[in-house]
């Protein structure tokens, strides 16, 4: 119930600030973007979709949470046609830059993850590496090995939809 309310929340107001009459776009960075697609324009089933690019491609509904340097983005399952669905920013997010002491292990680079909380960040994770969540899983991860990734872990994409 809380992620619902939550999903809601946020929605709302990336709706609120997102607003337009057509696809919108931000570059994050020079290799990441985030890209609203306005879905049935014009019409009472007017709707938009959030996507997460990594070099042009998108990376796909597998992660509830990502956090791209100071982006957050939430995941939103849609109820109705007209509903957002897809990636949606949080407006009000402050990083954090702390590091915990322990020092990322060079097996850990190699694999390009590892499991932890957002608070506790390795020392010395490569400033690229983005931070994302699904289920009970926490990771740091090179943005290369999202596919892999989703892979060795088995991930079904996420619903745009909401079924009951």
């Amino acid at each position: 119930m809380k992620q619902i309310l939550l999903c809601m929340l946020v929605c709302g107001l990336s709706f609120m600030l997102c607003w337009g009459g057509s696809d919108e776009s931000l570059r994050i960075n020079d290799v990441w973007e985030y890209k609203i697609i306005i879905t049935n324009p014009g019409t009472k089933s007017e709707g938009r979709l959030g996507l997460l690019l990594y070099k042009g491609t998108d990376i796909g509904g597998y992660f509830e949470t990502v956090i791209i340097g100071t982006y957050k983005f939430f995941y939103c399952i849609s109820e109705r046609p007209w509903d957002d669905a897809g990636y949606f920013q949080v407006g009000d997010f402050t990083a954090s830059n702390t590091e915990i002491e322990q020092s990322i292990q060079p097996a850990e680079l190699e694999k390009g993850w590892y499991s932890a909380s957002y608070s506790d960040r390795k020392k010395n994770t490569p400033a690229h590496w983005v931070f994302v969540t699904r289920g009970d899983k926490n990771l740091f991860i090179t943005p290369d090995k999202l596919s892999q990734l989703k892979s060795e872990l088995k991930l079904q994409p996420l619903s745009l939809w909401k079924v009951e």
